[in-house]
């Protein structure tokens, strides 16, 4: 910090001497004081303060306040094109294994995840996704999240295909009440509908 602040007074010393040589406001000064503002906003100084200094050398409220507010902007213009630059060079990841990814791809080259938008609207990707969210679902030990919502996939369309058989077998009584009836499966073993 003291550092800056050295860089600051000689900068403020660098524009007081511009005034003084000149007979107006000349180039040079215009230079100057833009450094010197500049190097307020850097230093993070109160923008009140950075004015005391700047009207301390002669300039007016309004001149010190469109120099300051100049300098603010150059310094976000300078930050947004860093961030840019940063945002052009960095390599897409994927989401779920962080294997860098290019940014044309659809699926990760390494685990298969989705890694774009369109990987979940193209119908083919869409059966890919589904595919991989299945296989991820039962990869592993069972957790009793995953298994409630299989049953909740899948059980409601297995109960009705088994009701639906018995009915249309006619093991099922109009009256409402399950007859004891047995039938057979490939292997010989019965259940009762």
């Amino acid at each position: 910090m003291q550092e800056g602040h050295s860089h600051i007074e000689q900068a403020r010393q660098v524009l007081a001497a511009c005034i003084a040589r000149a007979d107006g406001w000349d180039d040079a000064c215009e230079q100057a004081a833009g450094h010197l503002a500049a190097m307020l906003v850097r230093s993070r100084m109160d923008d009140a303060e950075s004015a005391e200094t700047l009207r301390g050398l002669g300039l007016s409220a309004n001149a010190a306040k469109e120099l300051l507010s100049s300098a603010h902007r150059a310094l976000k213009a300078r930050r947004d094109e860093r961030s840019r630059r940063q945002c052009a060079q960095a390599t897409p990841l994927c989401p779920f294994c962080l294997a860098p990814i290019h940014p044309i791809d659809n699926f990760c080259p390494k685990c298969g995840g989705p890694v774009s938008a369109i990987a979940s609207f193209d119908p083919l990707g869409r059966v890919y996704s589904a595919g991989r969210a299945y296989r991820q679902a039962v990869s592993g030990p069972p957790r009793l999240s995953v298994v409630t919502a299989m049953w909740l996939i899948f059980g409601p369309g297995l109960l009705f295909s088994v009701w639906g058989g018995c009915r249309a077998s006619g093991r099922w009584r109009s009256s409402g009440r399950r007859a004891r009836t047995t039938m057979l499966s490939a292997t010989g073993s019965g259940w009762t509908c």
